[in-house]
Formats: C-alpha cells, sequence, structure tokens
C-alpha cells in the first residue's frame, strides 16, 4: 500500500466528523482559503452570501458532509444554537484526493 493510499484509509477509518477548522487543519490548508476553495467547489455556502457555512445537499446525500449545531453565547450573553457544517470522514479522503488533483494540475 502506498503512503498515500495508506494516510486517505486512515483518514476514511477516522471515527467522527471535523469542523472546517479541523479539516483545513488535517488536510494542511489556511482555514479561510480551505473555506473559499470549498465554496468554488461547490460544497458549502451561505445564505444571503453570509452567516454560518452550509452543505450542499448533494454534498451531504453522498455522505462527505453534515449539518450539525452548536450551542454558543452571542455578544449580549445570551445562549444560542447555531448551524454548523462538519465533514465526514468520507469527505475528507474525497478532498483529499481533490486537493492531491489540484496540486499536481497547477504543478
Amino acid at each position: 500500500m502506498t503512503s498515500r493510499s495508506a494516510a486517505l484509509a486512515q483518514i476514511e477509518a477516522a471515527a467522527n466528523s471535523l469542523t472546517l477548522r479541523e479539516a483545513a487543519k488535517e488536510l494542511g490548508q489556511p482555514e479561510r482559503q480551505f473555506a473559499r476553495w470549498l465554496h468554488a467547489i461547490r460544497w458549502i455556502y451561505r445564505l444571503g452570501g453570509f452567516g454560518a457555512w452550509l452543505g450542499y445537499a448533494d454534498k451531504e446525500q453522498a455522505g462527505y458532509l453534515e449539518h450539525t449545531s452548536h450551542t454558543c453565547h452571542d455578544a449580549d450573553g445570551i445562549l444560542q444554537n447555531k448551524p454548523q457544517i462538519r465533514i465526514i470522514a468520507t469527505g475528507l479522503a474525497k478532498l483529499a484526493v481533490l486537493l492531491n488533483n489540484a496540486k499536481n494540475e497547477s504543478a
């Protein structure tokens, strides 16, 4: 097994989904650049162009990502539930391949 396929197998075997920040770190990408790239390849979007990132339904149905909510305090200290996009292990593996292909094409 090549090191690339071993790495992909390890990613696919991960038990939990990852936030965008965690996925970017796992793939060695700057978080904001990673989010812009996901938006450009039509994995995520923002309603009205702002707010929390949401995932496209086809990516969710393909088993690449999921929507959850997390609890946090707003600026006034009020507890709120906010939507959160999480990348599932199969999605992380797919993104690793896409990133690798993009790097090879630009080289």
